[in-house]
């Protein structure tokens, strides 16, 4: 029986189906809200999701109520059901086409084309974050002042539906306007967007700060100060605090001097004796200012002064004060605001006393001359002033400098200094002011000895501690310490054959059992040295003379044959000479 139809031909739409096609396959398949993969028919365009099956039937009738499913048996495996390939538009074709009303193929020949426009791509979606004073450092974004994130997206094929986004959450919402950031902190913004046909984008993140809050500076005061009375020799530091974007600058000023910008501590002797304010501030990386903060504090350059007065017996004669071994000089210093710490006299240039009560002046006799300064509580220290004339020597506050040498075997390796028990060490001391008084040692902590000649360090192998000092005529003394290390011990010796042994000889006289190699073995030396390290290697065969090891030791003569093995250190420690006895065939 033979059916004349008329054939229709129809897609099948079936993502009912396909229910886990239609879920997001991407890491944030948590997060992000499920879109189901659809096909869209607008303005009598197909947009078919890429990901979709397709189906075809063939109907007679416009209304496809006779539909008949397509089964290929030729491709079956790929179209049952089939998929589209290309990216946009796709065409489902027949040849040829037949005029509707003779039934015969039109010519010339042509194609008939159902179209459907395929749709495999995501939205491709932008941000924007607006603000101001943008930082970057150390991978992290900043923004200075109230931020907001605009977000754009573009789809190529069925249109865009929507973008989603999230702030410091995982609840994707539709975003329909910019996201205002009004809050100091950090924020991640998560955003993708969808296409019509149900494609969804990888989600984009953003990570950045909004930084709202100005840097903390405080100042603090290093060196002399009595409270709010401070030293020219002190010190003012900056410490300065910003959580987020860090510290862009900071200012500081005096009174109503220009601000300068602030690198590091800030010091005072330029500034006159008197009253002053110091006023600082501090910016961020994205414009967020401090407010000024100020220190009022008093700066003291002023030392006391010192007057004397001779209680006793004195004399005055052409500007020339005489005075009996009964009398005493009393000082009385004063100071303008910290107040005076101490009062210092000399006699005759001599070594500088505290003053505390009136003091006699015993001395032989002759010209005598007594200097005095004082000191007030911020360390100003007053020029030396004298009741007749002014008077000066040399005053040795200087230690002298002591060192050492080795005098013998000696190896520096590793900041160490190793030594034998034949080396000697040698202190060497020098004072440019008034010369050197004596030297000391102290060796592995047995008591101090007084220098005198090159000493050795005997004992154990191993570190050994010792204290050495210089003390000059004034009794300035400087004191060191240090080590050796001591190595009486040569290295070990190790013998290596290149090939095995091909058997052994016992001799009667000693019952010993003696390796036999081939001629063509040769021998391998090598040393170790716990401290020092290995220096050279010396051999000898049987009786010959010795020899430095450098390569493979090769042994051509056959018959019984002796090697004699030895090492030297880098201290010239000799090893224990180490024999091998072994025939060559």
């Amino acid at each position: 029986m033979v059916f004349n139809y008329r054939v229709f031909i129809v897609l099948g739409l079936m993502a009912s189906t396909l229910t886990a096609m239609g879920q997001n396959a991407s890491p944030e398949k948590k997060e992000v809200p499920i879109h189901e993969k659809k096909v869209l028919i607008e303005d009598g365009k197909i947009y078919w999701n890429k990901a979709l099956p397709v189906y075809l039937f063939v109907s007679t009738k416009a209304d496809g109520s006779d539909m008949i499913k397509l089964e290929s048996k030729s491709t079956a495996k790929y179209a049952n059901p089939m998929y589209f390939d290309t990216e946009g538009i796709n065409y489902i074709r027949h040849k040829w086409a037949v005029d509707q009303e003779t039934g015969k193929t039109i010519v010339p020949e042509l194609e008939v084309q159902f179209e459907v426009y395929n749709d495999g791509l995501a939205p491709i979606s932008q941000s924007a974050i607006i603000g101001d004073n943008k930082y970057i450092t150390g991978g992290k974004t900043y923004y200075g002042n109230e931020v907001k994130v605009e977000l754009t997206a573009k789809d190529g094929m069925s249109g865009l539906e929507g973008i989603y986004s999230v702030v410091n959450g995982s609840q994707f919402t539709q975003y329909t306007a910019p996201i205002q950031l009004d809050k100091n902190g950090e924020y991640e913004v998560k955003y993708y967007s969808v296409d019509r046909v149900g494609n969804v984008e990888k989600v984009h993140t953003k990570s950045f700060f909004v930084d709202l809050e100005a840097p903390s500076t405080n100042h603090v005061v290093e060196g002399t100060r009595v409270q709010d009375i401070l030293s020219p020799r002190a010190t003012l530091s900056l410490e300065k605090i910003d959580n987020d974007s860090g510290v862009k600058r900071t200012i500081y000023s005096f009174d109503e001097q220009p601000e300068k910008a602030y690198y590091s501590k800030v010091y005072l002797s330029s500034l006159s004796d008197g009253n002053h304010t110091f006023t600082y501030y501090s910016d961020d990386n994205v414009g967020n200012t401090e407010s000024k903060k100020t220190y009022d504090f008093y700066l003291d350059k002023t030392p006391p002064t010192v007057v004397s007065i001779v209680q006793g017996d004195r004399f005055n004669n052409r500007g020339r004060n005489y005075i009996s071994g009964r009398s005493k000089l009393k000082l009385i210093a004063n100071d303008n605001k910290s107040g005076v710490d101490k009062v210092y006299y000399r006699v005759n240039g001599g070594e500088a006393q505290e003053y505390t009560e009136p003091f006699p002046i015993q001395r032989s006799q002759g010209n005598m001359v007594v200097s005095f300064y004082a000191t007030d509580n911020v360390g100003n220290k007053g020029g030396a002033v004298s009741d007749t004339n002014l008077g000066n020597m040399y005053l040795d506050l200087t230690a002298p400098n002591v060192s050492y040498n080795v005098v013998g075997p000696k190896f520096f390796s590793r900041d160490t200094m190793f030594i034998s028990n034949e080396s000697k060490i040698r202190l060497v001391g020098t004072d440019a002011e008034s010369g050197i008084q004596k030297m000391n040692y102290n060796l592995d902590s047995k008591g101090d000895t007084e220098y005198n000649d090159p000493f050795q360090v005997t004992g154990t192998n191993g570190i050994h501690n010792f204290v050495y000092s210089a003390i000059d005529q004034v009794y300035n003394q400087i004191v060191k310490e240090d080590f050796v290390v001591l190595d009486n011990e040569g290295p070990e010796v190790f013998f290596h054959p290149s090939i095995q042994k091909i058997a052994t000889q016992r001799y009667e006289k000693d019952n010993q059992e003696v390796p036999v190699y081939t001629s063509a073995t040769q021998f391998y030396l090598a040393a170790t040295d716990a401290l020092v390290g290995t220096d050279k290697i010396y051999y000898k065969l049987d009786k010959g003379k010795e020899k430095l090891y450098g390569t493979a030791i090769e042994i051509s003569k056959k018959g019984n044959r002796k090697l004699t093995v030895w090492a030297v250190d880098k201290l010239g420690n000799k090893s224990e000479e180490v024999s091998y006895d072994l025939v060559i065939q």
